[in-house]
């Protein structure tokens, strides 16, 4: 079964490589995507446990309100307070909270992704390397076309 310590080593590891955190960005800004949920997609596919359509809306409705009230607030203060020297300390202290936020997001996840039933989350599955990802490319708003979506597989399964 999934384990929040691992996944969250994991997902630090992956979010340090090259290219990644600014790609991820990118799509959470342009597409509405949320950077946990498609690096816990990942892990998933690499950790061979499958999620159903509905697994994910669990997934997604279960995370939506933690990210609404806590995580997007925290984020776009830092956000605003970019460049301004008179508040590098308070910013650092949000960037702090942000990360602890982020982390309380992660144990959400696995405590959602514990209590689905076998219907929702095939453990030992044999998937496509990018199946549960998929999932959140055919969510993304606006679309992600599919050179955009083998763009983003291609960078958070290599």
């Amino acid at each position: 079964m999934p384990d929040v310590e691992v996944f969250w080593a994991w997902a630090l590891q992956r979010w340090s490589k090259p290219d990644v955190a600014e790609a991820l960005l990118r799509l959470q800004d342009e597409q509405g995507s949320v950077v946990l949920e498609l690096l816990l997609l990942v892990w998933l596919d690499q950790n061979h446990m499958l999620l159903s359509a509905v697994g994910y809306q669990k997934l997604r409705e279960a995370a939506e309100p933690w990210n609404r009230d806590i995580v997007r607030p925290l984020r776009s203060m830092r956000t605003a307070w970019r460049g301004r020297q008179d508040l590098h300390s308070q910013r650092q202290r949000l960037k702090g909270l942000e990360l602890m936020a982020e982390r309380s997001l992660a144990e959400l996840y696995m405590e959602v992704l514990q209590a689905l039933g076998p219907e929702d989350l095939s453990v030992g599955a044999a998937s496509d390397p990018s199946s549960n990802l998929m999932l959140a490319v055919a969510a993304a708003s606006p679309a992600l076309d599919l050179h955009q979506a083998e763009a983003v597989v291609e960078l958070l399964t290599r």
